[in-house]
């Protein structure tokens, strides 16, 4: 892994202006989003989640996020985990093919989380996904398919 060539690529995200995210990519944003709540709910009712939601409900917190498949809150960063899991368990899930990554699966379910948490709009979790994706796109990008040979 070459650092030196990384790191410029994910800090020139930093210079990314919200503004600049025009509507085609908030339309993949939210057609991505349709993709990743429908393995979602697909993978709630697989054995994985109930395991995942007991887990969680022992581990006490401030009730604010949504898991999906579930009418009861949890604390964000449990609920962040469980959907990240739900929505995997299938291997349904989209796929970056310059990395074979799955970016959704880890974006979408923290930042659902976060803007439960903080009170932010779904404008917001649109930038959110996209600047995440880039971010691990580019990341993938880097590391290749190298990753599988590990």
């Amino acid at each position: 892994m070459n650092f030196d060539r990384l790191l410029p690529q994910i800090l020139d995200l930093a210079a990314l202006d919200k503004k600049a995210l025009d509507a085609v990519a908030m339309a993949t944003a939210k057609l991505s989003f349709y993709d990743w709540l429908v393995v979602s709910c697909a993978g709630s009712t697989e054995p994985l989640a109930n395991i995942l939601r007991d887990f969680i409900a022992s581990e006490g917190g401030a009730a604010i996020a949504t898991v999906t498949g579930e009418t009861k809150k949890y604390p964000a960063r449990a609920a962040a985990l469980v959907n990240g899991a739900i929505s995997h368990a299938l291997d349904y899930d989209d796929t970056h093919f310059a990395y074979v990554g799955h970016p959704s699966v880890a974006i979408f379910p923290a930042a659902l989380a976060a803007a439960e948490e903080v009170g932010a709009s779904a404008g917001d979790v649109c930038q959110a996904f996209l600047l995440g994706a880039e971010a691990s796109c580019r990341i993938g990008m880097v590391l290749g398919r190298r990753h599988y040979d590990a």
